[in-house]
């Protein structure tokens, strides 16, 4: 297992996990809606793919953490 920076190759695939899950890259925290399409985030890989997605909210001496994804290819455990 690797863990990686969410780089723009990776953004198609992370917005339908978070679709998938939350029915559109648009998710609220704390009264305030964020685009995931824009927000930073890491990987997790298994031999090379993508299997889960941590993507956080980062405003300077804040960082929010978001919403953990797993693949289906995982079938929900790491």
């Amino acid at each position: 297992m690797r863990i990686r920076t969410l780089q723009n190759k990776d953004r198609t695939w992370a917005e339908a996990l978070v679709s998938e899950h939350f029915g559109s890259p648009h998710v609220v925290s704390r009264g305030v809606m964020h685009n995931t399409t824009l927000l930073p985030g890491l990987i997790v890989e298994r031999k090379s793919l993508p299997i889960g997605l941590l993507q956080y909210s980062d405003k300077g001496n804040q960082c929010e953490g978001g919403h953990p994804n797993l693949g289906p290819s995982t079938g929900g455990s790491w």
